[in-house]
């Protein structure tokens, strides 16, 4: 099913910076509807293939410790290794916090790494074509409180809100 496109996987992540749209690089005015909201394309190629992901920005704060932090929603449209962590420090600009492969190095970066990577997959669906081709199956997947931590919300509060596909 993930070969053939049919499973829907939905992410968040935190990522340094505001996430900013490079017209040589995304295609940031194809917007796509998607449960209500509307998300930009980054539509940019991956070790010689197409890799499309839809983003948004959630929110954004300034944390002391920190600097400039966005929570992003994210869903690959193709699976790519490292495809939302590539596309996210190329294409838009931020590197996810605590990712010691793409975040670019600075001191910043360097000190969140030992807080593990803040990419964190909320939602999968597919259709379970063996048992019913018209009912979707759901998995919705708590977001980590460091998320909300580090976004300082207390836990799971409406200061950010958190996307998943069927809401």
């Amino acid at each position: 099913m993930f070969a053939s496109r049919k499973v829907l996987k939905s992410y968040v992540a935190v990522v340094f910076g505001i996430p900013r749209v490079y017209d040589s690089v995304i295609n940031g005015n194809d917007e796509v509807g998607f449960g209500g909201d509307t998300f930009a394309t980054i539509n940019y190629p991956i070790d010689g293939k197409d890799a499309v992901t839809l983003w948004k920005t959630v929110s954004t704060v300034t944390s002391p410790e920190w600097g400039t932090l966005s929570l992003v929603h994210l869903m690959p449209k193709t699976g790519r290794t490292h495809q939302i962590r590539r596309h996210l420090s190329y294409c838009l600009g931020c590197s996810i916090v605590g990712d010691s492969k793409y975040d670019g190095g600075g001191e910043r970066a360097r000190s969140a790494r030992d807080m593990g990577m803040f990419l964190c997959a909320n939602s999968v669906e597919f259709t379970h074509e063996l048992i019913d081709k018209h009912t979707s199956i759901v998995a919705k997947i708590p977001v980590p409180q460091k998320f909300y931590t580090i976004m300082g919300c207390k836990n799971n509060s409406k200061d950010v809100t958190l996307y998943s596909l069927n809401e």
